[in-house]
């Protein structure tokens, strides 16, 4: 049996998939600009500033394409959800 707790993280994953549903391809291209500028940075004099912002660029980048392929999933159930099967 599901307690009250169980039922609050449910949801919360619920508000996390509709979230991830309303994703625009603008709101990936911001993100993707802002990784481009990440992994292309460099400066003379900061070399290991540098080097831990393009770490994070390509971290950034790995998130992003995880997030793409969540939001195909999501999308794909998008229709089993409607029908009530599986309530958030």
């Amino acid at each position: 049996m599901l307690t009250d707790q169980d039922n609050k993280r449910i949801k919360k994953i619920g508000e996390i998939c509709e979230a991830i549903k309303k994703l625009t391809d603008a709101d990936f291209a911001a993100v993707d600009k802002m990784i481009v500028e990440q992994t292309t940075y460099c400066h003379p004099l900061k070399s290991g500033s540098a080097g831990r912002i393009v770490d994070m660029g390509l971290q950034n980048r790995r998130i992003l394409n995880a997030l793409k392929e969540t939001q195909k999933e999501v999308l794909a159930l998008a229709p089993i959800m409607k029908r009530k099967i599986v309530k958030f």
